[in-house]
């Protein structure tokens, strides 16, 4: 008798939305020729997940790669989920970062944003203040989705104290090298869901 394990092609968030499981990460991809191929073939594999961030450098080619797939009839907007990242030094005008992403992806909408780091390079991490504001952008509905990246314990549980929109991801890097199993118990615990990425 042989088995076969199917994995779910996409997850449901704390928010009921869902997020397709697997994604085309894009850190490091910044030469437009490569990005296009890496793209087009993950579209052409059934990715339907882009990652990318304001750091990345990469939005203003990911948005004109996607202009372009979506004016030839490849892929609907509606079938993808794209992700981006607020850095640390944008806290203080999270609208204004959030809006630049999506002017530069091309985009009405994310399907979900994340703050990138629980730090600002430019003065004192105020996560209420950020996360107020991140709020703000689902009300508004340019974004669909709000979370963290690389946030331990100890600011999530200060998240949770306040928050009025739960984080739905927490993106940290796991793998069997970097196990994670506390933040992702607590994660757990909390109905956020881990997405992990493999540096």
């Amino acid at each position: 008798m042989v088995c076969f394990l199917i994995l779910p092609m996409n997850c449901k968030l704390n928010n009921s939305l869902e997020m397709p499981v697997i994604g085309l990460g894009t850190w490091q991809l910044t030469d437009k020729k490569v990005l296009t191929k890496a793209i087009n073939t993950a579209i052409d594999s059934n990715y339907r997940h882009i990652d990318t961030a304001a750091i990345y450098n990469n939005e203003d080619t990911i948005g004109e790669i996607l202009e372009d797939l979506f004016e030839n009839n490849v892929v609907k907007r509606e079938e993808l989920f794209i992700t981006s990242k607020l850095w640390n030094s944008d806290h203080e005008d999270v609208r204004n970062a959030c809006e630049t992403s999506l002017k530069k992806l091309k985009l009405d909408y994310l399907d979900l944003y994340l703050i990138h780091w629980p730090v600002s390079s430019i003065g004192e991490f105020n996560l209420k203040d950020v996360w107020t504001a991140m709020e703000s952008l689902v009300i508004e509905r340019k974004v669909k989705s709000i979370g963290v990246a690389n946030f331990g314990i100890k600011n999530l549980t200060h998240l949770l104290s306040f928050c009025t929109i739960k984080p739905v991801v927490n993106q940290i890097e796991f793998h069997p090298y970097l196990p994670q199993r506390e933040i992702r118990s607590f994660c757990s615990k909390h109905d956020i869901l881990c997405n992990y990425y493999e540096a």
